[in-house]
């Protein structure tokens, strides 16, 4: 009996101990938010950025969260303060990682930013003042215009800087349900999103007059994708005709809606340009000419970038070319190989030749030289081999008996081990067939007699049979006299 006293008067002193923490509603508020927030954070990495890295962090903080909240509730604290100033902390950081992934403020590694945002030929000139190598990388940026600065890390005499590519053609983003915006309201949702593959249409209806009546897409969208528009004119339409407005320097977004409004018939024409992509350079009927509806065909000439001709680059020191190619927009990629032609750093060629039209952002394949490739010793054919196809040697076989080199070892090479070797020679190969031997004549014999001188010359043999006398050899595929290696394989038929 005192002993269930004495336990009873244990567990009331331990229920005191770990009696569970009440929240009060504003503690309570804000853990729901951070849990919401963390939950919104881990799904738009894995649906929009698709990246492990975001994806595997934001697990974290999520798995973080629940945890954080199943001890709140089960773990008594003594100041509520804690568990408010937790959560605030952790809201203010899923705030900060949105607003980051949604490009509403960005960080760049810089250790200053006199050089954030600048144009190529500002990094140029920095580069040469303070005596930089630079090296680039490139990267779609809506924020930084394109062939400037996102970001760069400076360490000594080096200088790694990312160049923004302009708005990311490919970029998934999320159109809200627009319907009942005004044109103007939707062309600038469209200009701020970098959204120019559309086709609009305005059409009789009894919504209000420019109001936004369908659309085609909604949620989930790649900017590539087409994207179609119908807004009201109203229920009459109340032109006739009028002045054609100066296109140039529009937007291809613009152009369209102002000309579908207008119910101005035209074509869109795209070429090179000094203007941006997608906006307008040139327009077929002047500012201020009367059209009628429906009447003549405006053609409108849209940007595709600047016309680029390729330069020559071959034997160019690899800083003065990446300079052009930057300049221009380019994205280059490199593959180094050994040439004895060419000066180490130096650029054997390029998978574009002098004059031919490139594009901004295309990527150009830089083939760099290593300088000399040097001629190797080798042992046998098949280690020569291997080296040949990681270099792209071309080569040519050569066969001889040798009694000083067994089969399949090298016994010379036209070019001599420690000569170099250019891109365009041609290496002979002399191969050893082993030691010269001389086919005998077993044609007649009896099997195990024929069997027997074989062996004793050291001939391989193989037998198959065919009607006629028994055990006796009735062809060799290999004539008397001829000269056959110790590897060589001779063809018996025997009678049965």
């Amino acid at each position: 009996m005192s002993k269930n006293k004495d336990t009873e008067l244990f567990e009331k002193a331990i229920s005191k101990k770990v009696n569970t923490y009440k929240l009060n509603n504003s503690s309570k508020i804000l853990v729901i938010i951070s849990l919401l927030l963390s939950i919104f954070y881990f799904i738009h990495n894995i649906v929009i950025d698709n990246s492990i890295y975001y994806i595997l962090s934001s697990l974290l903080l999520l798995v973080f969260n629940i945890i954080f909240i199943l001890l709140i509730f089960r773990i008594y604290i003594k100041k509520k303060s804690l568990v408010i100033l937790s959560s605030l902390l952790l809201i203010i950081i899923y705030i900060f990682n949105i607003l980051i992934n949604f490009s509403i403020i960005s960080i760049t590694p810089n250790t200053d930013d006199s050089l954030y945002g600048k144009d190529l030929d500002t990094l140029i000139k920095y580069s040469k003042d303070n005596d930089i190598k630079l090296e680039y990388d490139y990267e779609y940026s809506d924020m930084i215009k394109e062939n400037h600065v996102i970001s760069y890390i400076l360490d000594k005499d080096n200088m790694k800087v990312v160049m923004s590519l302009g708005s990311n053609p490919y970029k998934t983003i999320n159109i809200p349900n627009m319907i009942s915006w005004t044109d103007e309201d939707v062309l600038k949702y469209l200009e701020d999103n970098k959204i120019f593959n559309i086709k609009i249409k305005y059409v009789d209806s009894d919504k209000i007059e420019n109001s936004l009546v369908d659309q085609s897409k909604k949620g989930l969208f790649k900017r590539d994708e087409l994207l179609e528009l119908e807004f009201s004119h109203g229920n009459e339409m109340s032109i006739d005709e009028c002045k054609v407005r100066d296109l140039t320097n529009m937007s291809i977004a613009q152009v369209i809606m102002y000309l579908e409004k207008n119910h101005l018939n035209y074509e869109i024409i795209k070429d090179y340009s000094k203007l941006d992509k997608n906006y307008v350079y040139k327009q077929s009927i002047d500012p201020g000419t009367k059209v009628k509806v429906n009447d003549k065909t405006i053609k409108v000439y849209v940007s595709k970038g600047k016309k680029i001709k390729m330069i020559d680059v071959t034997n160019k020191d690899i800083d003065s070319v990446n300079e052009w190619l930057l300049k221009n927009n380019l994205i280059v990629k490199y593959e180094e190989k050994y040439d004895s032609k060419v000066k180490k750093d130096h650029v054997i060629k390029a998978n574009k030749n002098k004059g031919d039209n490139v594009t901004t952002g295309e990527v150009i394949t830089i083939y760099l030289s290593k300088g000399k490739l040097l001629m190797k010793k080798f042992k046998t054919f098949d280690q020569f081999k291997s080296w040949a196809k990681k270099y792209e040697i071309t080569y040519e076989e050569e066969y001889k008996f040798s009694k000083d080199y067994d089969t399949g070892e090298i016994i010379s090479t036209s070019i001599k081990p420690g000569e170099a070797v250019s891109s365009d020679d041609v290496i002979t190969v002399v191969i050893s067939e082993g030691k010269k031997n001389t086919m005998i004549d077993v044609v007649g014999m009896d099997k195990d007699e024929a069997i027997k001188k074989l062996e004793d010359n050291n001939i391989k043999y193989n037998i198959s049979y065919e009607k006629g006398d028994k055990d006796k050899v009735l062809k060799q595929s290999i004539r008397e006299g001829s000269e056959i290696s110790k590897d060589t394989t001779v063809s018996l038929i025997i009678g049965k």
